[in-house]
């Protein structure tokens, strides 16, 4: 039964490490953060075992942080997720998981975009080192669906989220806001009801060298640099 099954699966290229061997098809972004009727355009790419397994936890973790945000639950699929979401917090395996983000809840102020102090509400400090993870992934995917070839190993792929993004400028000796200010005329490619949008531009003299906006749910978003390690920017 089980050679059966591998002679079923499509022998190519793995999106992620490069290898031969038998893939299948990984979505990018991951299909849960789009509601039923999931859109006709979805992104796949192929993807061996090994890059797939153990990926899924991570896209419901990214599923869950997206959705519970004040800007974001009101989006149409953020909202149709919610059943989805409360059953999968419900199940009896995601014990552990559900105490962590229990634990992981805290008072926050609220202020208005004048400063003016509006209130309060219940937050949960979550983990951008695991959210970086699945765009990351998305990243990877993505480059390899628009160039034919996967990120060499001599490059990374540095992420920074949008808001923090001004923070993230001091440490480096080139401005990147005004590489950002690029992607401004640019069209995007838009996923579903704007559950996903992307722009991406690459380097005239590096065809590995890009950089990648991606923005989730019309409000998150996050911005990636894709660069030979030991580069200045």
């Amino acid at each position: 039964m089980k050679s059966k099954r591998k002679h079923q699966q499509k022998k190519g290229t793995c999106a992620y490490c490069g290898k031969e061997a038998f893939v299948s098809d990984d979505h990018i972004p991951p299909k849960n953060l789009f509601a039923h009727p999931r859109p006709s355009n979805l992104i796949t790419v192929p993807s061996c075992k090994k890059c797939h397994d153990n990926t899924s936890k991570d896209d419901e973790y990214f599923l869950h942080i997206l959705s519970i945000r004040m800007d974001v639950h009101e989006h149409p699929d953020a909202k149709q997720n919610w059943k989805a979401i409360f059953e999968s917090l419900r199940r009896l395996s995601n014990y552990k998981y559900v105490k962590y983000l229990f634990n992981e809840r805290r008072k926050v102020d609220l202020f208005s975009r004048s400063g003016l102090y509006i209130g309060d509400t219940i937050a949960v400090k979550f983990d951008m080192d695991r959210l970086c993870k699945v765009v990351n992934r998305i990243i990877k995917g993505l480059f390899f669906l628009h160039m034919g070839a996967i990120i060499p190993a001599e490059y990374t792929i540095t992420i920074y989220p949008i808001e923090g993004l001004n923070i993230s400028l001091r440490d480096y000796k080139k401005d990147l806001k005004d590489f950002f200010l690029k992607f401004k005329n640019i069209e995007p490619i838009i996923i579903g009801n704007n559950v996903f949008l992307y722009k991406y531009l690459v380097a005239s003299d590096d065809k590995y060298s890009s950089a990648w906006l991606l923005m989730f749910y019309g409000k998150v978003m996050f911005f990636a640099l894709v660069k030979r390690m030991n580069n200045d920017l």
